[in-house]
Order: structure tokens, then C-alpha cells, then sequence
């Protein structure tokens, strides 16, 4: 049977348990969580991971580098479990709205994001 497993940041933490989806397995969520401190839960080839992460990377002034990297190791050890991992990066907030600088760093790491993703994406 397929199940759902969240990983991630304070979005996770927050997600409202009635909103799981139905087969939900884990859920680890930290507030706070930056992307290299997001433990990782057991997964199987029936797994559907999603991780929603990188806000507090930004937010914590880690650089863009080390961000890639943590995301690089995140998902060499996440997808060598399971088969479906989905990818939430950074949103912007409400308040980035007056801030340019902090939504370039966002646009930065979203496509940054892509890129690593595009990476584990088999054909």
C-alpha cells in the first residue's frame, strides 16, 4: 500500500493533522529547521516523501552553497528509499513583500531547488 511520509520545517510541524493525506506514515516536522538539520525518516518503495524545507536557510543567512549541498544529502538518502520524493522549497511570505533582497535569495534557491531535484529525476 502507498503511504505519505512529511519531512521538513515548521510547515510540516504545522500541518494541521486533519489535513493529512489518508495513508500519512510519518510526519517530522521542526520549527525552525534548517535544511541540514531535517532528520530523515525510514522510507520503502511504497513511500511518497515530501519535504518541504528552506526558508530558515535563507532566514538563518546560511549561503545558497551549503543550502545545495544539505538538499544534495537530504535526498541521496531519502531517494535511495523510496521511489516518490516531492519537493516544497521556499514561499514567499507576507512579509518579503518590501524585502527585494530576500525575495532574490528565494528566486536563488527555488531554482537552485530545481536544479538538484532535476538531478534525481529519472526518465
Amino acid at each position: 500500500m502507498v503511504s505519505v511520509a512529511l519531512l521538513g520545517d515548521s510547515d510540516v510541524a504545522r500541518w494541521p493533522e486533519k489535513l493529512w493525506p489518508r495513508y500519512t506514515t510519518a510526519v517530522s516536522g521542526h520549527s525552525g529547521a534548517t535544511l541540514a538539520q531535517i532528520p530523515t525518516v525510514d522510507v520503502d518503495d511504497q513511500t511518497i516523501l515530501v519535504l518541504c524545507a528552506g526558508e530558515n536557510d535563507v532566514g538563518n543567512g546560511i549561503p545558497l552553497s551549503e543550502s545545495e549541498h544539505a538538499l544534495r544529502t537530504l535526498l541521496e538518502q531519502l531517494v535511495a528509499g523510496c521511489k516518490c520524493v516531492i519537493v516544497l522549497g521556499p514561499k514567499f511570505e507576507p512579509w518579503l513583500e518590501d524585502d527585494k533582497e530576500a525575495r532574490k535569495q528565494y528566486v536563488r534557491m527555488s531554482q537552485t531547488f530545481q536544479h538538484v531535484c532535476g538531478l534525481y529525476t529519472s526518465s
